[in-house]
């Protein structure tokens, strides 16, 4: 079919691409071509297949895992990210945790073949054609879990229904997190369609960070989490500002991407958690260590969610730091999280800030306790009345 030869001839650029930088990637190419998958055998057992896209993903379905894990019988479980922070996330009840391999037809179904899963579970919007197709020839059930569609992805559906018709129509169950997601689907025509809620509300992240261990006693901590390019330079003209204001800001910045580290290390020229530093010596530190943002989280008074300074992005977690009832900002790209930012806003649980504004709002959440306090609190409502999303989607399972 035309649609299968463009897609798969848009994997094969795509791969060349990751190839071409093959020393930023070779790490992780082997495993998306399924080199060295490891052999599973299911028996006479169920296996269900769970693919979380990325961090944030994988830590939600965790909850779901360990539901699943409580049956009388068990299944299987294979979980899978497509990127190296979901992949790297441990969690406890998946049999076995791989990369997504490249969704190239003689790679995945070849795979899939092999598994056999039962049921897939497909997190969010990480539509993959092959996988999905393979995955209904050898007779599994497909479920869409904690499932949102944007407006740019509504957009492009309705613009081009082919991909409507590909993507989404094989799939027996669609299991959405609000009744706005769910009526998008319906516009496009698609049925069964469940809402249970958003998953990464019931999904408490860890944290294993003191304010002892970085040198900390009473000082204000702001942590800056998820950052992309450029939006570590908007916030050090930001920081100059506001560390003539106030002598005790400290600062944790927290790259979204671990290949950015030395970069952003340059730039900032700042203390380096790796390197043996904290707060005794400096008021800027680099986090550059995975899997350490909800630890930062945890000791902070203040945090701002990257990926919401500049457009094309699309933002990131902003309940995360709610979790450990600390304020959060985030700025007006929020599009790929408007669920996340509808929540936070009906709840008055957090705070969008322009570019320009985050001078003026910071400061002013420094100055005065009592406005973070009433955040934390507002925070914990959301976090009371919103829960609830393992139990449904386990019920609807």
């Amino acid at each position: 079919m035309i649609f299968s030869f463009f897609y798969t001839l848009f994997l094969h650029l795509y791969l060349f691409c990751k190839l071409v930088q093959w020393k930023k990637y070779r790490k992780v190419i082997g495993a998306r071509l399924a080199i060295n998958f490891p052999k599973i055998e299911k028996g006479a057992r169920k296996l269900i297949w769970i693919h979380a896209v990325s961090l944030g993903e994988t830590r939600a379905v965790a909850p779901l895992i360990e539901r699943l894990k409580k049956r009388p019988d068990p299944p299987l479980i294979v979980l899978s990210a497509a990127t190296r922070t979901g992949h790297e996330e441990r969690i406890e009840g998946a049999d076995w945790q791989v990369y997504l391999p490249l969704d190239l037809p003689y790679i995945i179904t070849r795979v899939v073949k092999r598994v056999r899963p039962d049921t897939v579970l497909i997190t969010e919007t990480d539509f993959w054609f092959h996988f999905q197709r393979a995955a209904k020839e050898v007779g599994a059930k497909l479920v869409l879990i904690n499932g949102k569609m944007s407006e740019r992805s509504y957009a492009r559906y309705e613009r081009f229904p082919f991909l409507a018709r590909y993507l989404l129509t094989p799939f027996d169950r669609l299991l959405v997190q609000n009744e706005h997601y769910a009526r998008r689907f319906q516009e496009l025509g698609l049925s069964n369609i469940s809402v249970t809620g958003n998953l990464k509300l019931d999904a408490a992240p860890g944290g294993n960070l003191t304010r002892e261990q970085l040198g900390l006693k009473d000082e204000i901590v702001l942590t800056i989490g998820s950052t992309h390019d450029p939006e570590e330079k908007i916030w050090l003209e930001v920081l100059d500002l506001l560390f003539e204001r106030f002598s005790h800001l400290k600062v944790i910045l927290v790259p979204r991407h671990p290949e950015r580290f030395d970069q952003v290390a340059a730039l900032a020229r700042c203390g380096r958690w790796s390197l043996g530093d904290n707060f005794k010596k400096h008021r800027l530190l680099l986090m550059d260590r995975m899997g350490m943002l909800t630890s930062c989280y945890a000791v902070s008074d203040l945090a701002f969610v990257g990926g919401s300074l500049v457009s094309g992005i699309g933002g990131h977690n902003i309940i995360e730091p709610i979790f450990f009832k600390t304020p959060v900002l985030f700025g007006p790209h929020m599009e790929s999280q408007s669920e996340l930012v509808e929540l936070a806003k009906s709840f008055s649980a957090g705070i969008e800030v322009e570019r320009g504004e985050l001078s003026r709002v910071v400061g002013e959440l420094i100055e005065h306790p009592q406005k973070r306090a009433e955040l934390r609190e507002c925070g914990e409502k959301l976090l009371l009345q919103s829960g609830g999303a393992v139990e449904k989607t386990f019920a609807l399972l």
